[in-house]
């Protein structure tokens, strides 16, 4: 397994204050430097970077019901035009009757939105959304969720599939609940499809997730199909035990040649007591049938967590917040691509994001 050295935290992105800003833009994202002065276009202010859009902000559906959250969003290799993105849906009702999945969906890069407060394969609560293409223009929508008349109740994980873009769904059963009394959950999901014509593993379809305590033993669990979602082979544990506590969070990404690359935030402490202690990582090479070994990649000396020490939002929006990372691979070289990977902490005493990188 890779050393920690190969990884390079090579400059910070963000405010110095406690506001992080995403700006998901139809056209280009521009980082402006730090000294010239600020535009109307500027989404915030700060002493470090500051990330402007090129376009104003689009209210997908004007009249959606509710609050959304934990955005995933994903491009059509196949048409760049067609965006898909999955949300979490409160309408601020009980548990089981407000807390749904929903999705949209655009065919010309984000100018015009149609979509479903609901997705059609929702029936119950449901969270964590994570979305993605295959090659061949397929849409993909993962998410945590219960359905007590079909599957008994307890926490799933679903798959659900659209050959039309978005606009009619059927659904898969990818995992089921792991403790029959329903009392351990599956929680935080992630997605990715190798879309590499370049790789062996084009079209296999990877997913893992965290299993809450008394389930998996705290650990990262992953999961391969190679029949387009159809079924999935039996699981691995990618974390093992490296983590004294707890893994969670887990984020996914394909490099051109097929390897697979996974990261999450480790707790070394309870979770809803003490913040994040590092980031950690491992790979496969054979398209998910083994993978190398978990590894400690980053350190991190004052995590966000999400129980007491530090508050679990951000005002005044109350965003939610915690150290699990996010990656892209870079992939115009071939190969293994180079990583970037994201995630926040507090080791300046405020929220802010850094940014690494690994080109091995």
């Amino acid at each position: 397994m890779r050393s920690t050295d190969s990884w390079r935290r090579f400059t910070q992105v963000v405010y110095t204050g406690t506001v992080m800003c995403l700006c998901m833009c139809i056209g280009e994202i521009k980082i402006a430097d730090a000294n010239e002065p600020e535009g109307p276009e500027q989404c915030g202010v700060g002493k470090s970077r500051i990330v402007r859009s090129i376009y104003s902000n689009v209210l997908l559906l004007p009249d959606f019901p509710g609050d959304q959250s934990e955005l995933s969003v994903a491009i059509d290799p196949s048409d760049v035009g067609r965006v898909l993105v999955g949300s979490n849906r409160n309408n601020g009702e009980s548990p089981h009757e407000g807390r749904r999945q929903s999705v949209f969906f655009t065919r010309d890069s984000g100018y015009s939105w149609d979509g479903h407060t609901v997705l059609p394969t929702v029936s119950c609560t449901s969270t964590d959304p994570s979305v993605a293409w295959d090659a061949a223009g397929i849409a993909y929508f993962c998410y945590q969720g219960c359905d007590p008349p079909v599957y008994g109740s307890g926490t799933h994980l679903f798959l659900a599939t659209s050959e039309d873009g978005g606009e009619t769904w059927s659904r898969s059963l990818v995992r089921g609940k792991y403790d029959p009394a329903g009392q351990a959950n599956i929680d935080k999901p992630h997605m990715a499809i190798d879309t590499n014509s370049s790789s062996a593993y084009e079209g296999y379809i990877y997913i893992a997730w965290f299993g809450s305590p008394g389930a998996s033993g705290n650990e990262i669990m992953f999961k391969r199909s190679r029949t387009g979602g159809a079924d999935f082979d039996e699981e691995h544990d990618i974390s093992e035990g490296i983590a004294e506590y707890y893994n969670i969070g887990v984020n996914l990404a394909v490099a051109p040649n097929g390897l697979i690359y996974a990261s999450w935030a480790i707790h070394d402490l309870p979770v809803y007591e003490y913040d994040e202690d590092a980031i950690g990582f491992n790979r496969s090479r054979d398209g998910g049938n083994s993978f190398d070994g978990a590894s400690r990649i980053i350190e991190i000396p004052e995590g966000m967590n999400w129980g007491s020490n530090y508050p679990t939002t951000i005002e005044p929006k109350k965003m939610r917040v915690n150290s699990c990372p996010s990656m892209a691979v870079d992939g115009r070289g071939g190969g293994s691509g180079t990583i970037y990977m994201v995630w926040p902490d507090m080791r300046n005493g405020n929220a802010d994001v850094f940014l690494s990188r690994s080109n091995d």
